[in-house]
């Protein structure tokens, strides 16, 4: 005779479908994963871009004597150059610090 005792063991024995069930469980686990470290490899990417231009243009302009507009101009084309996927807006900002001698000041 079956009982319901009986179909309950049965069905809990069953092993059919566990394979199905654990990718349900895991799938969108390993997709966010997978999205999470492509956006994490492109914003360290952007990042180390950023700071190789950064010291490409400042070992550039360190070496120069005098800084007229038409040579600033020229370093904002050049870091346009070397970063084509920032968007427009970008600036440069360059600082210089003189020492005047005559004063002995800075």
């Amino acid at each position: 005779m079956v009982t319901l005792g009986s179909i309950f063991r049965n069905w809990q024995r069953d092993e059919r479908g566990t394979i199905t069930i654990e990718f349900m469980l895991w799938a969108p686990v390993l997709a966010f994963w997978f999205v999470a470290s492509a956006a994490f490899f492109d914003a360290y990417k952007s990042r180390n871009d950023a700071a190789k231009a950064a010291h490409t243009l400042s070992d550039i302009a360190s070496r120069q004597i005098e800084m007229t507009s038409a040579f600033l101009n020229e370093l904002h084309v050049l870091e346009n150059n070397l970063l084509p996927r920032v968007l427009a807006g970008k600036r440069l900002r360059v600082s210089s610090v003189q020492y005047v001698a005559a004063d002995d000041e800075y």
